[in-house]
C-alpha cells in the first residue's frame, strides 16, 4: 500500500535507499536502531498532522540521532504529504526551512 498510493514512499528517495524499502514489511532498516551511527548533519522536519508517522516516533529518532549536528524543524499544522490545497503554504514553509538548514550547512542552493 505504502508504494501504490500518490505519495508512495519510493517517489522521495535514491535508488540505493529505494531498495530497502519497497515496502513497509519488506524494510531493512528500522530507524531507532540506525540513528545513533548517523554521521551527518541532520535536519528532521516534523509534520505536526502526520496521518503516517507519529510525532512520538520522530522524537525518538531525533533523540537517537548520533551526530551532534541535528536539528528539528517543528510545523504544526501539515500533514504526512502535504496534501490537500490548504497544504500548499505549509509545503512552502517547509521548503524555506530545509533551504536555510542546506544554506547554513554549505550547500549551494541556487
Amino acid at each position: 500500500m505504502a508504494n501504490t498510493s500518490p505519495g508512495a514512499l519510493m517517489r522521495f528517495t535514491t535508488a540505493r535507499s529505494w531498495l530497502s524499502q519497497w515496502g513497509l514489511d519488506t524494510a531493512q532498516v528500522d530507524a531507532g536502531d540506525a540513528a545513533p551511527r548517523v554521521s551527518v548533519p541532520v535536519l528532521m522536519v516534523v509534520n505536526g498532522c502526520d496521518d503516517a508517522v507519529p510525532t512520538s516516533h520522530q522524537a525518538q529518532v531525533f533523540e537517537a540521532i548520533g551526530h551532534q549536528d541535528k536539528e528539528r524543524v517543528d510545523l504544526p499544522d501539515p500533514n504526512h504529504y502535504f496534501t490537500g490545497t490548504d497544504q500548499r503554504s505549509h509545503l512552502s514553509g517547509a521548503a524555506d526551512n530545509v533551504y536555510d538548514w542546506l544554506h547554513r550547512h554549505g550547500f549551494d542552493v541556487n
